[in-house]
């Protein structure tokens, strides 16, 4: 059993177990609020100035938690061999309770990056990253609007499982085209949530720039 104590502030701190973080202790130190859910902290051995930049994802309440434990899970299981490459490595779930109500903290990669100024290869990076995640057996579920897909160094990194499903994908490839169908009407090979990412990225790989990209997808929306 691992413990983290989290340090809120300089008057506040708490406590928390874990069951999947091996036996190391560790303190993280709460740095910047991103949402209600969502900080940035510092994270270090327990008897060490905490040092390295993560996010800890939180969850009050026994529900709220039960959600991010089955987030949790799919780290450690589907994504595992996935961690650090597609999606962000998972340093573990730890629960505690504060004024006897259950809190759950995953600790998880800090994920940033410069931007990648080609457009054709943000897509390609976008795709095979998507791809990857459906090859493990999982449908994300909230890719379209992009706030889930972040830059780590010059690649990039899908976030956030909450709303995820486990997914038999029939060919885990984003085939929008095929004998006797359409781009409008996929065949029954096609997977619809990469044919939807596709769409939206597939239109942007003949443009060299972001700016440049954007502009060309919303012409061909508006057109």
């Amino acid at each position: 059993m691992a413990t983290l104590k989290l340090r809120w502030d300089r008057f506040h701190s708490y406590t928390l177990w874990s069951w999947s973080a091996g036996s190391e202790h560790k303190t993280a130190e709460v740095v910047k609020r991103i949402s209600s859910t969502i900080h940035t902290a510092r994270l270090g051995p327990r008897l060490e100035a905490p040092s390295e930049v993560v996010i800890i994802k939180l969850a009050r309440g026994q529900s709220a938690f039960e959600k991010l434990a089955q987030e949790a899970d799919i780290y450690t299981n589907e994504l595992r061999h996935l961690q650090g490459t597609v999606v962000p490595k998972f340093y573990g779930l730890y629960k505690g309770k504060v004024d006897g109500i259950d809190l759950g903290c995953m600790v998880l990669e800090y994920c940033s990056g410069l931007p990648i100024w080609d457009a054709r290869e943000f897509n390609r990076q976008v795709m095979i990253a998507s791809c990857k995640i459906h090859q493990a057996g999982l449908l994300h579920g909230d890719l379209m609007n992009g706030r889930h897909i972040m830059r780590m160094g010059t690649s990039v990194r899908i976030i956030d499982f909450s709303s995820a499903i486990r997914h038999t994908c029939t060919n885990s490839v984003p085939t929008l085209l095929g004998p006797s169908y359409s781009s409008d009407r996929p065949g029954p090979t096609c997977c619809p949530e990469l044919v939807n990412l596709e769409r939206t990225y597939g239109i942007m790989t003949d443009a060299p720039t972001y700016s440049e990209a954007s502009i060309a997808m919303a012409r061909f929306w508006c057109s």
